[in-house]
């Protein structure tokens, strides 16, 4: 794919984008449905490639938004480029083959982590690029909607966090409140679905210069 030519654009972008989450939100289902699925290396494999690669669409979309987004402030590019060089980091932690051979638990402590530390990054986006937009723009409601979703499923991940690090620490596995598990499947679902609404609404967009123009 040639980034740099002419076929290739935000829309175009964000087109592709949206077809990544909802693979997304496709693998996890699946993995929350059919758990059986973890236990076909062939099916795991398989799906864990393509996640792979949809994962690569963010970066392309990340791409793009820079180059055709302007002006962009200081705050949202900086959220931005954290965006690509973790979910890059993801990308590799997640890889068949190891690149740098470390420990298991170590290595699932850092995936843990950074997959902490994008998801704020994409909040701190959404937050950043919420105050360049006019109050009576339609990419305001999916933005604030994203903003409370990607803030729930934050504080329900550092929940998530705490157990790994209990289970690191004293070798003990505690399971999870079963509310609290399926409410992290219903916040996870709903900011996806929001997400896609505004990249949809984003693919429409006529004018990218600040404000944006719908």
């Amino acid at each position: 794919m040639n980034l740099e030519g002419e076929k290739m654009n935000l829309k175009k972008a964000s087109l592709l984008l949206i077809i990544g989450l909802l693979y997304t939100v496709f693998y996890k289902v699946i993995l929350w449905i059919l758990p059986a699925v973890s236990n076909s290396n062939f099916l795991k494999n398989i799906l864990s490639l393509l996640w792979l690669i949809s994962a690569f669409t963010i970066i392309i979309f990340i791409y793009f938004f820079i180059k055709e987004v302007t002006p962009l402030n200081s705050q949202i590019k900086i959220s931005l480029q954290l965006i690509i060089l973790f979910t890059g980091i993801i990308v590799l932690l997640k890889l068949p083959v190891e690149l740098i051979p470390i420990n298991r638990i170590l290595r699932n402590s850092i995936f843990e982590a950074i997959r902490l530390l994008n998801s704020f990054s994409i909040l701190m986006f959404f937050i950043f690029f919420n105050k360049i937009i006019p109050a009576r723009n339609s990419l305001r409601l999916p933005i604030g909607l994203a903003i409370w979703g990607f803030s729930i499923g934050l504080i329900l991940d550092l929940i998530t966090f705490g157990y790994y690090i209990n289970f690191i620490l004293t070798g003990h596995e505690a399971v999870p409140f079963p509310p609290l598990q399926f409410l992290a499947i219903i916040v996870f679902i709903f900011t996806y679905l929001v997400i896609i609404n505004f990249l949809i609404k984003f693919s429409k967009v006529e004018n990218y210069s600040t404000p944006i123009e719908t």
